[in-house]
């Protein structure tokens, strides 16, 4: 599961959906999401398209997943578009935005990537 986590933090960082704001940078980054709906899915359509370029481990793609209740092929836009819009309406704190960088997952990371959240 350890890997999973860390795999999961490093999907969304690699994708180029999250690259490192200031607190300050983040809160402006979410309120032009809430307020653009173009923007929200032009992000998700790069981080996608840079997601599908990074291969999954075999020996962990079928538990990436069922972690993301999706299939292989739709995986990329599931993981962006929940990311984005968690980023947009405000269920991606700073602080979980701060612990997914740090390879940490809690349980309001799991329900967002999850789409339970």
């Amino acid at each position: 599961m350890k890997r999973l986590v860390i795999l999961m933090a490093g999907l969304a960082l690699v994708a180029g959906c999250t690259t490192g704001p200031s607190k300050q940078e983040y809160e402006v980054i979410s309120t032009a999401l809430q307020g653009s709906k173009a923007l929200r899915n032009e992000l998700t359509t790069d981080c996608a398209r840079k997601l599908a370029n990074k291969p999954i481990p075999a020996s962990i793609r079928k538990e990436v997943v069922a972690f993301f209740n999706t299939t292989e092929a739709n995986l990329p836009g599931v993981v962006c578009r929940r990311m984005v819009n968690g980023l947009a309406n405000g269920t991606l704190s700073y602080q979980d935005y701060k612990d997914m960088e740090r390879g940490r997952m809690t349980p309001e990371i799991v329900q967002l990537l999850q789409g339970t959240r």
